[in-house]
């Protein structure tokens, strides 16, 4: 479940992203624009295969991968077009509710 949550969330992300409009504090145009949460997707996915939720490193590394995510996604919201905003927000919801659901105690 927390593969698939994360996969989806990376493609619709991408497909916004690529068709993202200006924004203000975050130079949307700039060809690096999303770059780095989009590495940040990657990570979660692969770290998201691989996941042993008994492995409380795995467990510790994955739930500050999707706060990274989480806080990154809310800096480029602002460059997600008004029609697709949204799905964005609710995307972004789901891996909220993804990392709530880690229990790394």
């Amino acid at each position: 479940m927390i593969i698939k949550r994360i996969s989806f969330f990376s493609i619709i992300l991408a497909s916004l992203l690529s068709i993202a409009s200006c924004g203000g504090g975050v130079d949307c145009d700039d060809p690096a624009f999303g770059n780095e949460l989009e590495q940040l997707l990657n990570e979660a996915v692969d770290l998201a295969f691989s996941f042993d939720p008994t492995n409380q490193d795995q467990c510790n590394e994955l739930s500050s991968l999707l706060e990274d995510v989480i806080d990154e996604a809310n800096d480029v919201e602002e460059c997600v077009p008004a029609d697709e905003l949204d799905e964005f927000r609710s995307d972004l919801g789901n891996i909220q509710s993804t990392l709530d659901g880690l229990d790394c105690g």
